[in-house]
């Protein structure tokens, strides 16, 4: 996926999701909102990524 502000990356199971516009505050805008959401979904059919209950 191409940086927008918000950087995706998978580790051991954990997907992470951070903004990345220090330049800005990390300011959320829309695109930065679509870019969380294609994050959001690939973790979800990512068969690595897990959750854990405790």
């Amino acid at each position: 996926m191409s940086d927008e502000g918000v950087l995706y990356t998978t580790a051991d199971g954990v997907a992470t999701i951070t903004l990345n516009r220090p330049d800005r505050f990390n300011a959320f805008t829309f695109q930065g909102a679509q870019r969380m959401r294609a994050c959001f979904e690939s973790a979800a059919n990512d068969s690595s990524v897990g959750v854990s209950w405790y």
